[in-house]
């Protein structure tokens, strides 16, 4: 408390437990020695930005953009497998690790993630999101997410949002030639 209002003794040095004060300069001293105070400060302002929602405490900000975007969009550009979301009472969970990695969790590919953090980067805030329901609505992942269970009256809650969630990773393989 003395430190707070300006009080503490000056010839602390961090032996006697010091405070939380403390132990930040020290770690800013070792990131400025590292040449990383810049690259601090980028990933602050990042996350005080684009990862918002990501950064709070629960995910109750971000689950609930994400059910205010993500469902909507694919309902207005594919009534089809909107029905097949909503017959299965499908959430957007499903996006969830793609939007708070920047899809860097589900792609391997080392190149493609570079090309979008780029992207997000360059974009709006909401990009991710708008990706995200791009790669839904993507011709062949929409025909696979179509297919499972044979259909909405076959279809499996825990099957299709495996599929969904497996997007990615199925996704940079795409276009490649086998």
């Amino acid at each position: 408390a003395a430190a707070a209002d300006g009080g503490g003794d000056d010839d602390d040095d961090g032996k006697n437990g010091g405070d939380d004060d403390d132990d930040s300069e020290e770690e800013d001293l070792t990131a400025a020695a590292l040449g990383l105070d810049r690259t601090i400060r980028v990933l602050l302002a990042i996350s005080r930005s684009h990862l918002r929602d990501a950064m709070r405490p629960d995910f109750a900000s971000l689950t609930l953009a994400l059910r205010l975007t993500v469902m909507p969009l694919i309902a207005h550009f594919d009534p089809t497998l909107d029905a097949l979301l909503r017959s299965v009472g499908m959430e957007p969970f499903f996006a969830l690790s793609w939007i708070i990695t920047w899809f860097s969790h589900d792609v391997r590919d080392t190149d493609t993630v570079k090309r979008l953090f780029d992207a997000f980067l360059a974009a709006h805030p909401l990009f991710p999101v708008y990706v995200s329901v791009a790669m839904v609505l993507h011709p062949k992942n929409r025909a696979t997410a179509l297919g499972v269970g044979g259909g909405e009256e076959g279809a499996d809650f825990a099957e299709l949002h495996g599929v969904l969630a497996d997007l990615p990773k199925r996704s940079c393989e795409r276009g490649t030639t086998r």
